[in-house]
């Protein structure tokens, strides 16, 4: 018949395709779709309960004649059906609704590793949708107030960076020092921190370490306010010293005799003692008391001679004011062993030392330096 020709013309110039309904889910679960007979394109308004549901559905008459979802904008995220594999081997089925844009779900920390199901006291996963698709943004999943997990701690110097694996705990967690450290055989204490309100876990922060007491360290010393010279010290246990030379400005000052020691305190490095010196013998003061006479009656007088910082040998001194003979000299010898002692006196006739003593000045004390840290 006539309608027989015309629907056979029809399908020869445009596909046709039959009633069918369509079952999707759009985010608020199945939706059923009833679409007629036709040909080209169907719009549908979305769903209530649709991420957006202002947005519309267009279905496409294939040639097959089987209606087909080409286009939607009800969601950003299609729905997610996949095996999540957690760090330990356990693994659980994620179903995930479509989404819009930045939304965020989550889901408990239920897992099943074959054998056995496991329920973590705390934490959770979560799923974000970013850029049309749903990503695994976070997992807080654990049985102890702070999770297991990794962290990087810098020793400095030649131990430098090192990576460790910290296990879960609820209030501290110990790790081993690295072998290359002053005390291997100590340790490395995190603390597990109160969960802040709105999180499932808290965070480790650091504590206390005993594989050094002191950190390598880049300074600057300075000695007499003028001469200035670099100190790099390693890392050390406490107590621990380390010796330097006393050459200054690189090379251009170089102190006769010395040397530097840093020592290692619960603080970080301190300058322990500096001894750098040009001199052997150091300032002191010689009070002399001599015997002498003076129109046949023997008289008694005591000087005080200012012995300046010197090297080892003879030094020469005048005779202390009001001595018989104002020309004459006094010499001490400076010995290695840093003392001073008296040679000769030639201040006049008959003049005779009764006793020699020696007083230490108070700026001769080898040489102070100061400090200044460039790194810690």
């Amino acid at each position: 018949g006539l309608g027989s020709r015309l629907r056979k013309a029809l399908r020869l110039s445009e596909n046709l395709c039959l009633g069918s309904q369509l079952s999707m889910n759009f985010g608020s679960g199945l939706t059923k779709f009833d679409l007629d007979d036709g040909s080209g394109t169907i719009v549908k308004t979305c769903p209530f309960g649709a991420s957006n549901p202002d947005g519309k559905i267009h279905f496409e008459c294939l040639p097959s004649g089987m209606w087909n979802l080409t286009q939607q904008d009800c969601y950003d995220c299609p729905e997610l059906r996949e095996k999540f594999t957690y760090l330990k081997g356990e693994t659980r089925d994620i179903i995930l609704r479509p989404g819009a844009e930045g939304d965020v779900y989550h889901e408990e920390c239920a897992f099943f590793d074959g054998e056995h199901h496991h329920r973590y006291k705390k934490g959770r996963l979560s799923f974000a949708c970013i850029k049309k698709k749903w990503e695994h943004v976070g997992t807080t999943c654990s049985d102890t107030n702070c999770r297991e997990g990794h962290v990087t701690l810098d020793f400095y110097g030649d131990v430098g960076k090192v990576h460790y694996d910290v296990p879960g705990a609820n209030h501290v967690a110990h790790l081993p020092c690295p072998k290359k450290c002053p005390n291997p055989d100590g340790h490395v204490s995190l603390k597990c921190g109160d969960i802040p309100e709105g999180k499932e876990v808290g965070t480790y922060s650091f504590l206390s370490q005993t594989c050094q007491a002191c950190n390598p360290t880049n300074l600057t010393l300075t000695l007499e306010e003028a001469h200035k010279r670099s100190i790099q010290l390693p890392a050390a246990e406490l107590h621990e010293e380390e010796e330097r030379s006393c050459v200054f400005d690189d090379g251009e000052k170089v102190y006769a005799k010395g040397k530097v020691i840093y020592k290692c305190f619960e603080g970080g490095w301190k300058l322990w003692n500096s001894t750098c010196r040009d001199w052997v013998c150091p300032d002191q003061t010689a009070v002399i008391k001599m015997e002498y006479t003076v129109g046949g009656q023997a008289m008694t007088g005591q000087s005080r001679l200012h012995l300046k910082a010197a090297m080892n040998g003879t030094h020469e001194y005048p005779c202390p004011e009001g001595a018989l003979d104002p020309d004459g000299k006094v010499t001490f010898d400076c010995f290695s062993d840093t003392t001073w002692r008296i040679n000769t006196v030639n201040c006049g006739n008959g003049i005779q030392v009764h006793e020699a003593a020696l007083q230490d000045d108070s700026d001769s004390d080898g040489g102070g330096g100061d400090d200044d840290k460039n790194g810690g």
